[in-house]
């Protein structure tokens, strides 16, 4: 008796600067498991998702969507024993993470006016993923990564400060049928540092297992990574890891004195290189002034020229260059030449291409705007654009912005800024002067580069773009932003004030093998960098979305509390749209 209570009890830990606090097993006749379920598919041609899951013998606990957008029903009706979902997608896929407290044999309808899928949690677990296709639609259900191992900070907070120490708990969780062979053994470890540490428990009839761990943060700042590596999980080896943030508060970044460019790459619009990739518009030509040559774009708008095949179309000249960049990542400068006595509107935008050299939308919009005074002397002027690069071949992509007007782009140079941006004096705390944003795009404009090659943003974006935004302020002289931190349905820091979050901003949670298992307090990062040069963050709230709180109250049928509904900008309540008796969004 006195060996099995021992057998039990047992648990070796080889430590050093951890701390084990505790270890729980889940209660045995329980199956807790989260899976995932995704649906689209389909090609261009919209799919309707109409439908429910429901699960028998067991109880659904949470139900969490990370991919629809905020205009869509999605998941709606939610309780213990199932949900609805209503959504439409165009090729793309919606998801729903689902955690569930069930058997072995608790069975999960998905059920889509498409069609039905059927199956039970062990059917699951041995087949790793089950897959329904529907004609050129998909639905596909496979159990979350994160369940099977999980690492989580007990506070959620993952910007810390150097040498800090944190809890964590760290979470296997077998579930299996089949016959356990030996200990359960965790690795845990940061790499690039000296901490790495194992935790072996026993066998506990394939329920889940914790540890509440104490982890030292490393005293050098930058991104890191907490790497869990567990062995004979369900007969597999498993892998989690998650990303925390070291920000020093009192380490100000060095800047250089001056800035020093090397040059990357010319682009001469003359004599272009034959390798150099290039695309342009119709009726795109060279021409030659006195102080140089130039690409010059047709006329927005009808095109003038008879002979042209777009003659009855309305358009707007463009071309396009592909730089290329060794560096990504590092602050960069393009100078851009262009008569200075051409009245003209040109747009400037940065395409990206991932690993795959696709192209996304454009990562960065600016330009400049030109008149022809009398008193302007005919020569070439420069633009110049600062820019972080997210990738080795951005696009670099010129637009004509003003009807009935061309516009014209000489020569181009590239450089890298050796060092980064120097530091101009910025005004002092009494004025603000900084930038408003009314979406934080930060990372698409300020050249966030995740780790490991993935094109989601993750804890690396977040940290490297943030400091590139610093780097700009105190370059160009500014001090302050304004950021939308609550709007679109989403927000920049945890909150349960949300009645469905899009994660408009922080999309990597339904990724498989995430290393962001939750939402990201990315304003708490920003103001730690920001607080520590001096600069203001301003945080702004939009409030054109639903806040449950006030939904709340307005479905009450208690007559003492009154109406509250959003006006519009021509003075009349947003529910009057809706027709009598129905109420639109507070």
């Amino acid at each position: 008796m006195m060996n099995n209570t021992f057998h039990m009890i047992f648990l070796l830990v080889t430590a050093s600067c951890l701390f084990i606090h505790d270890i729980s097993i889940a209660e045995e006749s329980k199956v807790p498991i989260r899976i995932i379920a995704k649906w689209g598919g389909g090609g261009p041609s919209p799919v309707e998702w109409d439908g429910d899951v429901m699960i028998r013998n067991g109880k659904i606990l949470d139900v969490t969507s990370y991919d629809m957008e905020s205009d869509e029903n999605g998941l709606f009706n939610i309780g213990s024993t199932g949900f609805r979902i209503q959504s439409m997608t165009r090729g793309a896929y919606d998801d729903a993470h689902i955690a569930i407290d069930g058997h072995l044999d608790s069975e999960i309808l998905f059920r889509f006016g498409l069609g039905e899928c059927r199956f039970r949690i062990r059917e699951l677990l041995d087949q790793n993923q089950i897959t329904q296709a529907y004609g050129k639609a998909e639905l596909i259900i496979w159990r979350d990564p994160g369940d099977i191992l999980n690492i989580k900070p007990l506070d959620d907070q993952l910007v810390i400060s150097p040498g800090e120490v944190r809890l964590f708990s760290v979470t296997a969780n077998p579930i299996s049928d089949k016959e356990m062979n030996g200990p359960i053994m965790v690795t845990l470890a940061i790499p690039g540092t000296s901490f790495s540490k194992t935790l072996i428990a026993p066998d506990l009839t394939s329920r889940p297992v914790q540890w509440t761990v104490t982890v030292p943060a490393p005293e050098v700042e930058g991104v890191y990574e907490l790497v869990a590596t567990a062995r004979d999980i369900g007969h597999q080896n498993h892998m989690h890891h998650i990303q925390f943030v070291v920000v020093d508060p009192d380490q100000v970044p060095s800047r250089p004195d001056k800035l020093n460019l090397r040059p990357v790459q010319e682009i001469l619009c003359s004599q272009p290189d034959p390798l150099l990739q290039y695309w342009e518009a119709p009726d795109t030509r060279i021409i030659d002034l006195p102080f140089g040559t130039f690409r010059q774009t047709s006329a927005k708008g009808k095109n003038s020229n008879p002979k042209s095949i777009h003659k009855n179309h309305h358009h707007m000249g463009w071309f396009a260059y592909q730089l290329d960049i060794r560096e990504p990542g590092i602050a960069h400068v393009v100078d851009i030449s262009y008569p200075g006595n051409q009245s003209q509107t040109v747009g400037v935008s940065i395409v990206e291409t991932d690993e795959k050299r696709k192209y996304s939308l454009p990562q960065l919009d600016v330009g400049f705007y030109t008149e022809n005074r009398v008193h302007q002397k005919a020569e070439k002027s420069v633009y110049r654009l600062i820019f972080w690069p997210r990738s080795s071949h951005p696009i670099l992509l010129f637009t004509n912005r003003r009807e009935g007007k061309v516009i014209s782009i000489g020569d181009i140079k590239v450089y890298k800024a050796e060092g980064g941006l120097p530091s101009a004096r910025t005004p002092e705390k009494k004025r603000l002067l900084g930038i408003y944003y009314e979406e934080p795009n930060v990372v698409a404009n300020f050249g966030g580069v995740p780790r490991h090659g993935k094109r989601e943003p993750d804890w690396q974006s977040f940290y490297s773009s943030g400091r590139n935004l610093v780097d700009y302020l105190k370059y160009v002289g500014m001090n302050a932003v304004l950021m939308q931190s609550y709007g679109y349905q989403t927000s920049l820091y945890p909150t349960a004030h949300l009645a469905h979050d899009t994660y408009r901003y922080d999309n990597t949670m339904s990724r498989s093998g995430s290393a962001d298992p939750f939402k990201k307090d990315i304003l708490k990062l920003y103001f730690s960098l920001f607080e520590r040069d001096n600069l203001f963050l301003i945080p702004s709230v939009n409030f054109e979305q639903t806040i449950p709180e006030l939904e709340k109250l307005r479905s009450s049928e208690d007559d003492r509390i009154a109406d509250i509904d959003m006006m519009k900008n021509n003075g009349r309540p947003v529910s009057s749209t809706h027709g009598k008796g129905r109420k639109g969004p507070a």
